[in-house]
């Protein structure tokens, strides 16, 4: 779904949605059980995400596909509906997929060889958390739907739970018109909400790579620490001093 108005048309730029529906069943015959959430991609959608890719990939040497998706907050967390769009992406041509929109980081998936980093978390904030919206703007505190924690005092500028402090770059080396390496720079976003790339001795670096691959053991995704960069899809080779 998306706010009114922010969909493309014909002589008006904006987005172009992949329509999502949602379900809710129950677990439980007791009444009062918490829910299981389903998401459901709309097909033709998804169909025409594919036919785009295709269309585009024998004109160009590297095709990356960048999703706005996701649950907002919520730990390691995925929507059902985030594989079935991301490896119909990949079957359509994708070299790999950089996700955004939960604010934290995400696992990251390695389908067929390819990389889905599924949230990469926040990185710029134009507009600091502590300062009012402009007017005829309403607040959000949309955070509190999804998860709470303790404000902490000095993180004025940048509310939000500890985790959300850690961020990412996302790097890709191409040679010979090629993928030859696909990696990621774990950084951290600070009081004043400006990101800094972290240094592998760096205690923070630890505490990112350590995050990041708690959900990356879930989806069988192997990374491994090279210098300042942590390399994505290494099979048998751990992250050294990373446990």
């Amino acid at each position: 779904m998306l706010p009114p108005e922010y969909e493309a048309r014909e002589g008006k730029p904006g987005c172009c949605p992949i329509k999502i529906a949602t379900y809710y069943e129950m677990q439980e015959f007791e009444p009062g059980t918490p829910p299981k959430t389903v998401t459901i991609p709309e097909a033709s959608d998804v169909q025409a995400m594919a036919d785009v890719i295709r269309q585009l990939r024998p004109k160009v040497d590297v095709l990356i596909v960048s999703l706005h998706w996701g649950i907002h907050f919520v730990p390691g967390e995925l929507a059902a509906y985030q594989p079935v769009v991301g490896h119909k992406a990949i079957d359509a041509g994708a070299h790999f997929i950089v996700g955004s929109h939960p604010h934290i980081l995400k696992g990251i998936e390695t389908y067929k060889g390819h990389p889905i980093f599924y949230s990469i978390g926040n990185f710029a904030i134009e507009t600091p958390w502590h300062q009012k919206p402009p007017p005829g703007v309403k607040p959000r505190n949309m955070s509190a739907v999804y998860r709470s924690w303790k404000e902490e005092p000095g993180w004025e500028r940048y509310k939000g739970p500890p985790d959300g402090r850690y961020t990412m770059m996302v790097k890709c080396l191409i040679s010979g018109k090629a993928v030859q390496r696909i990696s990621f720079v774990p950084g951290w976003i600070n009081q004043r909400a400006e990101p800094q790339f972290l240094a592998h001795d760096d205690p923070r670096f630890g505490e990112v790579v350590r995050y990041v691959r708690s959900w990356c053991d879930d989806l069988g995704t192997d990374l491994a620490v090279e210098g300042d960069e942590v390399v994505v899809g290494c099979s048998g080779s751990p992250a050294k001093g990373i446990k």
